[in-house]
């Protein structure tokens, strides 16, 4: 079989247990601009694209009463659509390229960690069509994004690496390549790996190999496996199907008339739920020399991972409406 199907291991897991989840895309994006308008003192984010207005309303409203903005944008992204000129001059801006750098995780904090918002999408005008994902923290949970976001934004590396392992042992993972650091792969991995009686995924894109291996060695130790893409390799697809995984292929024209276009990545493992602004992209999950992309990703426990369950069946069965499960 073209594909390795030995047991992925990895660290222990840490779940996030006590969060509020958001899904959809137009929810998630309400409550962005909901969570930046209540600052008083400071706002940080972290984003990608720069296309959707409310959000840079709502930060320009609250630069405008004197609180404090900082952005960590992507370069190209900034170039293509520039954020709004009266923003730009009254918040401190931090880039992250040029290529083949690129900033695609997506966060928001405000008041030094009071509240913050990790998401799959914060500032991206087509996510009102998609499906999107967000957790609001507060307390240690959200003190460790907090600080994860400042460290970033000032680029010392000493204090990247111990706010990325600070914010690993309370469930918030990360990839960020500039600095030899896969700890999001890492538990994705874990993730897959332990599974023992279900294992859904539900991804934008899956042409990673290792991923593919994964998956099939947990449907064949018995793991009830279903996978929803609406991109794939097909010799990946064929092999899933080949072990017993459960494959729905979603076009994109099918998935945008039914409003379930996903973006990033959710997982269910067994208890377990993750989602993430990562997909499964070998460049994407393991870095490459034309794609250092910044990715972040959550781990959910208890009632939070919970509350994440009916919005993943919903994307399936959405899907299997949708489109058969053939490519």
């Amino acid at each position: 079989m073209f594909l390795d199907t030995a047991p992925v291991t990895g660290p222990s897991i840490t779940g996030v247990t006590d969060a509020r989840i958001v899904t959809g895309g137009a929810e998630v994006l309400a409550d962005a601009a909901r969570i930046v308008r209540d600052a008083h003192h400071d706002v940080n984010i972290a984003l990608f694209r720069t296309t959707h207005a409310p959000i840079f309303d709502a930060l320009s409203a609250v630069a405008r009463r004197g609180v404090h903005v900082e952005m960590l944008v992507d370069d190209r992204e900034v170039a293509r659509t520039p954020v709004p000129p009266w923003l730009a001059s009254h918040a401190v801006l931090h880039g992250y390229g040029p290529a083949p750098g690129k900033q695609h995780s997506k966060a928001i904090s405000i008041d030094g960690g009071h509240r913050v918002l990790v998401a799959t999408d914060v500032s991206d005008h087509d996510a009102l069509g998609r499906m999107e994902f967000a957790a609001e923290l507060h307390g240690e949970d959200a003190a460790v994004v907090e600080k994860l976001l400042v460290a970033t934004m000032r680029g010392d590396s000493a204090a990247q690496l111990d706010a990325l392992a600070g914010a690993a042992s309370r469930g918030v993972y990360a990839n960020d390549p500039t600095l030899g650091w896969f700890g999001l792969t890492d538990t994705i991995e874990s993730l897959l790996a332990s599974a023992r009686t279900r294992l859904d995924v539900a991804t934008k894109v899956l042409i990673d190999a290792r991923t593919g291996a994964a998956l099939i060695a947990a449907a064949q130790r018995g793991v009830a496996t279903r996978v929803l893409a609406h991109e794939g390799d097909p010799k990946i697809l064929a092999a899933l199907r080949d072990a017993g995984v459960h494959v729905s292929l979603v076009p994109y024209e099918t998935a945008d008339a039914a409003r379930l276009t996903m973006h990033g990545t959710a997982i269910r493992s067994d208890e377990r739920a993750l989602f993430t602004t990562a997909y499964f992209d070998p460049r994407v999950l393991h870095g490459s020399t034309d794609r250092r992309s910044r990715e972040l990703g959550m781990v959910l426990d208890g009632s939070a991972a919970r509350q994440l369950d009916a919005a993943i069946d919903h994307v399936f069965a959405g899907g299997a409406t949708a489109s058969s499960a053939t490519a």
